[in-house]
């Protein structure tokens, strides 16, 4: 569970390579027992005087007997105990330590009985219990709330919203308490030693103010030049667990100044009112296709290197998603890690709720849907992939003209393309229910027909969704977002709002004649492109093009702002994007919508 102690007396002290915890209770035993696992923790410091405390760490398996670990601890203590005579005899120092090692007895009680020695762990170290070490009690505290780690970005600018990364067990980090301060650092040797190796704790801290409380913090100017730290401690209902600190590894900078979003954001500095919402969808660039060899020399040459890494590119997308006030994000290209350690805890304490669906288990990005909790209640949430969908009997239509190519057909079933649905209810307007569909399509640019198929077979699944609600008379409306990697033309976009797209349509042949099949696909909703037709979305030095679309149906919606796409000098100022002030190589959608018969 932990892997270095501090040294202070009769406190555990876990610590990591980037943080360092101090005390904030009495002793204790420490226990990590997950259920499922084969072993369990057992971590506690215990000394006879305030001399010579030191950790004890052990790690049993949770269907040992508990006269196994019991019996572990005892031979620990008593060598520890041992050395320490050993050295003061050496040393000849006066008042050796009195203990003598067939007195240290050590049991474990559980509302003050003893644990009979056959009791295996699992059931032995339980909440309250205690561990007796020659009279002295230790109360065992089992899976405590527990941040193993806290660590801030690599790179901090004024104006940019922060949210440390937080390795935490047992407990929300939504629920913790935070603090944050600025300071100087004064580098001793120690100190620099410390620093190399990504620890903090050997370096002099000096000018030290807090600034601010909360999980998030936006620097200012006044704190440029500065380190950050903070400070959190673990709570889960009346437990508290041991504080966690980190120190930034760099000082606050200027940053790129004011960025061509915050403009947008002049449109949507309040949130929507009661029966209208926001809406936007976004591809935010995953770290796996930005910052690597091939994307800083191929790709992207014309942006600087830093500003393609994720602790750069992280804050300025913290900072445009938010500022949108948006009541349903669509994105795609998201990586897992962000997803976990930065989007979902950062809208989770926004008032956002959120999933993703990955593009299969070997693909760490995928597509992620929030909404905000206060307009909408979740009703389910589907993820498929659109291949396996293909092959299921309500497709036995398409699966049969597929298989006839078995060019098509193969690469059609290598695609990971996923279709993430989430069903949601109006909190203010019950009658009111929203299907919001989130897609990725295949990108390659003559994969016109594989993305015709992709499209079709997403219409049909939705469909299937919504009939059901139709057919008992409710209001159930379809906002279909993604980057479709389509042109307005193709046919994505014909089939969504027209309803229907010819076996002999243009796409079909875009494979050539060994995957060309016709199809006449088709659909029964109205729908339209909320957004209009932009120039592009997408824009960089290779390529740009309209790929981003939020289609929504006409029955029950209306469409009321369309938030203004930036200027284009404001695009082409770095020469493409991604640059210095656009996080991502694509520009996100958003429009305001509301229910048409609520006013």
């Amino acid at each position: 569970m932990f892997a270095l102690f501090s040294k202070l007396p009769g406190v555990l002290l876990p610590k990591c390579r980037t943080c360092h915890i101090s005390a904030q209770r009495m002793a204790s035993v420490y226990v990590r027992c997950v259920p499922g696992d084969e072993d369990m923790e057992i971590s506690l410091r215990y000394g006879h005087n305030s001399e010579n405390y030191r950790t004890y760490n052990l790690k049993r398996r949770q269907n040992e007997e508990i006269t196994r670990a019991l019996g572990r601890l005892q031979n620990n203590i008593l060598n520890s105990v041992s050395k320490k005579k050993k050295k003061k005899a050496k040393a000849k120092e006066p008042g050796t330590d009195p203990v003598q090692e067939t007195d240290i007895a050590v049991n474990l009680f559980v509302e003050g009985n003893k644990v009979d020695g056959s009791t295996i762990n699992k059931y032995a170290w339980i909440q309250g219990a205690e561990l007796e070490i020659c009279g002295t009690r230790l109360t065992v505290d089992v899976n405590s709330p527990t941040i193993r780690s806290i660590s801030l970005p690599s790179n901090l600018m004024a104006g940019f919203p922060l949210f440390p990364k937080c390795d935490a067990e047992f407990v929300n980090v939504n629920e913790c308490s935070f603090k944050w301060y600025r300071t100087k650092l004064r580098d001793s040797g120690e100190a620099s030693s410390a620093k190399e190796n990504n620890n903090t704790e050997g370096q002099e801290q000096y000018d030290i103010c807090k600034v601010s409380d909360g999980i998030t913090y936006t620097p200012t100017i006044g704190d440029i030049g500065f380190h950050l730290k903070i400070e959190c401690i673990p709570r889960k209902g009346n437990r508290i667990g041991v504080k966690c600190e980190s120190i930034s590894e760099c000082e606050v900078s200027a940053g790129p100044g004011p960025c061509p979003f915050e403009t947008r954001q002049l449109y949507t500095q309040q949130e929507t009112e009661t029966g209208s919402f926001r809406v936007m969808t976004y591809n935010i660039l995953a770290d796996l296709y930005a910052d690597s060899d091939f994307s800083r020399q191929q790709l992207f040459p014309y942006c600087p290197p830093y500003a393609l890494a994720i602790d750069y590119r992280r804050q300025l997308l913290l900072k445009e998603i938010t500022g949108y006030n948006a009541d349903i994000i669509c994105l795609q290209e998201c990586d897992m890690k962000v997803f976990q350690h930065d989007l979902l805890p950062f809208l989770d304490n926004s008032g956002f709720a959120g999933w993703m669906k990955r593009k299969g288990t070997k693909v760490s990005e995928g597509s992620a849907t929030f909404y905000r909790k206060s307009k909408f209640s979740l009703v389910g949430n589907h993820g498929i992939m659109l291949s396996e969908f293909l092959s299921e009997p309500a497709n036995a239509d398409l699966w049969e003209r597929v298989s006839q190519k078995t060019a098509l057909r193969d690469k059609m079933m290598e695609r990971t393309t996923i279709l993430q649905v989430t069903l949601l209810q109006s909190t203010h307007n019950p009658d009111y229910f929203l299907c919001v569909a989130n897609t990725h399509l295949y990108f390659h640019p003559r994969a016109d027909n594989i993305r015709a198929l992709q499209i079709g077979l997403s219409m049909r699944f939705l469909q299937q969704l919504c009939e059901p609600y139709v057919s008992e008379g409710r209001k159930m409306s379809v906002v279909f977002c993604g980057d479709f990697n389509s042109s307005m033309k193709r046919a994505v976009n014909v089939l969504v709002t027209t309803g229907h797209i010819p076996e002999d349509f243009d796409d079909w042949a875009s494979g050539g004649e060994e995957e060309l099949i016709g199809c006449e696909l088709s659909h029964d909703f109205k729908m339209i492109s909320a957004c209009g037709y932009p120039e592009y979305t997408n824009y960089t030095m290779g390529f740009h093009g309209l790929l981003d679309y939020i289609f929504t149906d006409t029955e029950h919606l209306e469409v009321m702002q369309v938030i203004p796409m930036p200027d284009h000098n404001e695009v082409t100022q770095h020469g493409a994007l991604p640059s210095v002030v656009f996080p991502s190589d694509h520009i996100p959608q958003i429009c305001d919508m509301r229910w048409k018969s609520v006013i």
